[in-house]
This record gives structure tokens, sequence and C-alpha cells, in this order.
């Protein structure tokens, strides 16, 4: 009969942790919800700029020409239309901007146009066209 009393007692003690725990996380619980309503609620509002394109006009630069040539190119400034945010908009000019080409190694009829963009607002960039035709002058020989 002794150890019945002793399983009684020991249920007893479980039941009452448990409903103290119960309580306490309860109390913790209205405490936290009551603190959170006596701060001011700030609420995050994501406002989203869209993105448009504005339209540059650049030179081409030749890198790499060696000293007894020159290079032309055909057309001799391209139309960069860049993406940007429409709050960066007119901050977005051609001094974020180079576009470029390199002296060709080897026979081409064109030459691939290169880009380097200084602004980090700028989110894109394309050219028109792509590519550029070219001339090389050679010094003339007079003998």
């Amino acid at each position: 009969m002794q150890w019945l009393k002793e399983i009684l007692i020991f249920l007893l003690f479980l039941a009452l942790s448990s409903l103290v725990w119960l309580i306490h996380a309860r109390d913790k619980q209205l405490q936290q919800s009551a603190v959170a309503q006596s701060e001011p609620q700030e609420q995050e509002v994501a406002v989203q700029d869209p993105v448009t394109e504005k339209k540059l006009q650049l030179p081409v630069e030749v890198m790499d020409v060696p000293e007894d040539r020159t290079m032309r190119v055909f057309p001799s400034s391209v139309s960069v239309f860049v993406r940007v945010h429409v709050s960066d908009f007119e901050s977005a000019s051609a001094d974020d901007l180079r576009v470029w080409c390199s002296y060709p190694t080897r026979p081409s009829d064109v030459l691939t146009l290169h880009t380097d963009v200084t602004n980090e607002r700028i989110l894109g960039v394309r050219t028109v066209p792509e590519k550029v035709e070219y001339i090389i002058e050679y010094p003339s020989s007079e003998n």
C-alpha cells in the first residue's frame, strides 16, 4: 500500500509542476503581448521603385592602337540604353559610362563594343549597335 501512496504523490507532483509551468508560460506570453501593444508599431512598407531606360549618346573609344596607325570606327558614336530606377533617372549621365573596342588582333569585318560602368546605380546597359565597322589607316610611305 505504501507504493500506491508514493505513486499518487509522484503523479500529484507531476500535475502541479505542469500546472505551474503552464501558468508561468501564459504569464510570460501576456507580458510580451502587453509590451508589444504599448510600443508604437512601425510598419515597413516596401515601396518599389520602377525601372526604366535612359538613352545616352557616347563616342566609341579604340584601345591599343599602335602608334604608327590610325583607326576609325563607324559609327563613331553609339546609342547606349541604361536601365535605372526612376528615382535615379536624372543622375544617370554619359560620365558614368565608357564605350570601347580593342584594336583587332586578326582581320575581321566588325569589332564588338564593350562598356565600363562607374555608377553602381546603373542596373544594365545595352548598346545600339553592338558592333562597329572600322578602317585602319597606315602612314603613307614616300620614297
